[in-house]
């Protein structure tokens, strides 16, 4: 047996390593590697790409035996420096010139008795190559001979371009000014039939792009079913799920767009749920270990149809991810046999489930979304799904982005790869959406969600300063990482949603607390911490984007909270026999004496724990809400901004590093933040002009977060005693008053 260099790290991991570390085995092998600047040798896609601009790359192939490398005629914009028949290892160095067009390669296969040929690509970046059509599903009449167009967007020339149809009724398709036209023949049948027309490219990469245009042609009599309007839809529809049978029909507009990352909530399943991991990329070694994953698909097989006047919605769910190629302003018929349709309640809304593009009829881009406006407060369960304008929204908290998280547990993407690793060894436990909350001039609030993958959530600029419509669809999300969103939230398609957010907002600052400091950064005010036996610091804040440094990581050093550590008992106070004489809570004194209005609202962000390992996930209240006292009178409740319909609000603990019990890898709880949840409340007019006011934010009740547990849903299950023995982290990240 031969004796053969064996870099584990470098075959089995892709991590770089040097071929002084290698370790050697009696074993036949042969690889390659791309070489670095330094020397070292990597697998990483990214080190095997010449820039546009030209320049060179170094491929080091790895052996046991004799090679041979073939690799064809290269072309005149490339040379080869290196040999191609050798024994061992050999470094072959490729130089490209300068690129103006598509991306392109040399593609080689190494060969070595007794191993299957290796292929190698050494590429060059260029122009990206695409075939996109908005308009993917057409139908025709079944009684005669007729044709259908599909518009297609491409930057392919036409000859390069494969074109197949499925069928032989359909004449041979021809692409020219950007249209596929395809002849359809006249059937002879009494029920309708599909075929699919196949457009596919490679580029120069070797990758294959293709685009499925659908043709569904209806009976010879022209009949396609029974067409239904919304409410007779809904009417067919039970809490368990009806599967429709039989030629029905529904149309619409779609209001939502499958290139957007931010449609659905994508949820967090367990190892059993998850299957094969087909949907999460990770190695069969962590897949052992792993207990939860992120669905990513769930956002990607989501869609939104609305009827004509916007008034009824309904969610639309795909089977597969890349069947759904719906976009925003599609005039869609949907064929409804073999779909689901599903009533959820409180709050009541409709989903049209196990569709495939085989239900899709005929998709017609540019038709227009009506446009409907309403305030937060005149939302309904009607509302849900459809495409509304919120009118006069605005951030309460205006610093960081539209996701202030700790970046080290969002789900990894182009939009944190410099603060999250990208190995699998970490990345099945990252989490999804964050609720940033917005609020109106009437004192209403509602959460913005937005996901984890959306490359626009953390802008250059930050976020919007003003206040204007949002436009977007209402919908019902859990949000478990919040601990309740509400009733309704509103999901903009994308960042373009916000665009109207540049008015004059009605609130005007009384004061305000994002330094970490009992001092207000903003107006005249005192705050202080009634908790018995607690110290009062200042912590780093989490905000994804800070102005000057434009630091991505997610914790802020310029902007802080205020950390409070102690007893959890020590927000109440307790008499001899344990009973709750009195409640304790960080308060704000402030005087209105000069002001008029009609009301006082107080927005916080808050967060339990703090990161690091499971020792920093102490107990803590999870019920909170907001109290004021005119003038030393008694505490009155505020009200909850939210439309949640509960007086309180939950807290929920940040995200810590992963467990490790036994053989098993535990990632942190579906309950776990992301970031500081966001809450406001709201104080009557009666509350101006007054000569001293007080604000209280305290626990609502004593029940009690312990994270974790046991990595359940139940995890406020139990509650505080005076002989509860924990102590409690809870952060205020921001706190500001303002009023109208």
């Amino acid at each position: 047996m031969k004796k053969t260099l064996f870099l584990s790290a470098l075959l089995l991991a892709a991590v770089s390593c040097n071929l002084d570390d290698a370790m050697y085995v009696e074993v036949q092998e042969l690889d390659y590697a791309f070489v670095t600047e330094g020397g070292t040798y990597t697998k990483e896609e990214a080190a095997g790409v010449v820039p546009a601009e030209g320049g060179s790359l170094s491929i080091r192939i790895l052996s046991s035996g004799d090679v041979t490398v073939s690799t064809g005629e290269i072309p005149s914009w490339a040379s080869m420096e290196g040999k191609t028949a050798f024994s061992g290892d050999q470094t072959l160095v490729f130089n490209f010139g300068p690129n103006t067009g598509f991306r392109r390669a040399v593609i080689l296969t190494a060969s070595m008795d007794g191993m299957q040929p290796l292929q190698i690509i050494a590429k060059q970046a260029g122009t990206v190559a695409y075939i996109h059509c908005d308009s993917p599903y057409k139908s025709a009449k079944g009684s005669s001979d007729s044709s259908v167009s599909f518009p297609l967007d491409t930057n392919i020339p036409f000859g390069e371009i494969s074109i197949n149809a499925s069928e032989d009724w359909i004449g041979t398709p021809s692409a020219t000014a950007n249209v596929v036209t395809a002849s359809i023949s006249k059937s002879t049948l009494n029920a309708s039939r599909k075929a699919t027309i196949t457009l596919s490219y490679t580029d120069g990469w070797n990758e294959t792009l293709t685009e499925t245009l659908h043709i569904t042609q209806a009976a010879v009599n022209d009949v396609f079913g029974t067409l239904l309007d919304f409410p007779a839809l809904r009417s067919m529809a039970t809490t368990e799920g009806k599967r429709i049978e039989g030629d029905y029909s529904l149309t619409g507009i779609v209001v939502s767009d499958w290139r957007s990352a931010n449609m659905e909530e994508n949820p967090v399943l367990t190892l059993d749920a998850a299957g094969e991991f087909r949907n999460f990329g990770v190695s069969a070694t962590v897949a052992e270990t792993v207990q939860q994953v992120v669905d990513t698909t769930a956002s990607r097989r989501t869609a939104y149809l609305e009827n004509e006047d916007g008034t009824l919605g309904l969610r639309l769910v795909f089977k597969n991810a890349e069947e759904n190629r719906l976009v925003f302003g599609t005039r869609l018929t949907v064929s409804l046999d073999g779909a689901v349709i599903t009533k959820e309640n409180d709050p009541d809304r409709y989903t049209l489930g196990a569709l495939t593009s085989d239900n899709m009829l005929e998709s017609e881009t540019g038709s227009a979304v009506p446009v409907k406006e309403k305030n937060i407060s005149e939302l309904t369960d009607n509302d849900i799904y459809t495409f509304t304008s919120l009118r006069g929204l605005e951030f309460p908290v205006k610093e960081g982005s539209y996701t202030d998280i700790r970046e080290n547990h969002a789900l990894y993407s182009a939009v944190n790869d410099n603060s999250v690793s990208q190995t699998d060894t970490k990345r099945y436990f990252y989490m999804d959406s964050f609720a940033n909350l917005m609020v109106d001039g009437e004192g209403k609030a509602i959460c913005a969600p937005v996901n984890m993958l959306c490359r626009w959530r953390k802008p250059e600029g930050g976020i919007p300063q003003g206040a204007g419509n949002v436009n977007g669809i209402i919908v019902h999300n859990t949000i478990k990482r919040y601990g309740d969103a509400g009733r309704y939230q509103i999901r903009v398609v994308d960042e373009t949603g916000y665009a109207g957010l540049t008015g004059e907002s009605p609130w005007k600052i009384i004061a305000g607390w994002d330094l970490g400091k009992a001092e207000p950064s903003y107006g005249e005010a005192s705050l202080a911490s009634e908790k018995a036996g607690a110290s009062m610091t200042d912590q780093h804040s989490y905000k994804s984007l800070i102005a000057g440094t434009k630091r991505t990581c997610g914790i802020s050093d310029t902007y802080r909270s205020i950390h409070l550590f102690g007893p959890i008992t020590g927000w109440w106070n307790w008499n001899e026999e344990g009973e709750i004489t009195g409640n304790n809570g960080l308060t704000m004194d402030f005087s209105t004496k000069d002001l008029a209005g009609k009301e006082i609202m107080v927005a916080f962000r808050f967060y339990a724990g703090r990161t690091g390992t499971a020792t920093t996930f102490q107990a803590f209240p999870s019920h909170w809400f907001v109290e004021y006292s005119i003038d030393g009178a008694p505490y009155i409740p505020a009200a909850n901004a939210d439309l949640s319909g509960n007086p309180y609000v939950h807290l929920r603990s940040i995200a810590t590093y992963t467990l490790q019990y036994g053989s098993y890898k535990i990632p942190t709880s579906v309950n776990a933040g992301l970031g500081a949840s966001s809450h406001a409340f709201c104080l009557p007019a009666e509350a101006l002009g007054k000569d001293n006011v007080k604000v209280r934010i305290r626990p609502y009740d004593t029940v009690m977060s312990a994270i974790p547990s046991l990595f359940t849903d139940e995890i406020e299950s139990s509650s505080i005693t005076a002989q509860t023995r924990a102590s409690d982290y809870v952060s205020f990240q921001d706190i500001f008053i303002r009023y109208r």
